[in-house]
């Protein structure tokens, strides 16, 4: 199909989703109600009496702190794909919002407790 004299309209490129942004994404919606379950679960604990050295709070805060460390690199995933050419940006867009709520919540809520604590 000819545009102008001497030119060919080409049909639109399709662009595919980003990788990286759809691995942000999934750890996102994964990670969101695994941390909230965790922080509920720490709550229940210590109002049952469980004290900060027994060992199911230590598994608690370490799975939290893996939980923590997974949503940094979602968030940096987000990142990622925000900036790559070529690629649909949805993905890494949602993922790097949802991901920088949680890390944003679970440091807000360590700070709560820490001054609570003081």
């Amino acid at each position: 199909m000819l545009d102008m004299p001497g030119q060919i309209n080409s049909p639109a490129i399709q662009l595919k989703h980003s990788g990286l942004g759809i691995a942000s994404f999934v750890i996102s919606l994964l990670n969101g109600p695994l941390m909230l379950g965790l922080v509920i679960a720490a709550g229940v604990m210590v109002e049952g009496g469980m004290s900060e050295d027994e060992p199911g709070m230590a598994v608690v805060g370490l799975v939290l702190i893996g939980s923590i460390v997974m949503s940094v690199i979602g968030l940096v995933l987000g990142i990622v794909a925000c900036v790559q050419k070529d690629r649909k940006k949805l993905f890494g867009i949602i993922g790097l919002i949802i991901n920088g709520l949680t890390v944003l919540g679970i440091g807000l809520i360590m700070i709560i407790g820490i001054a609570q604590g003081a």
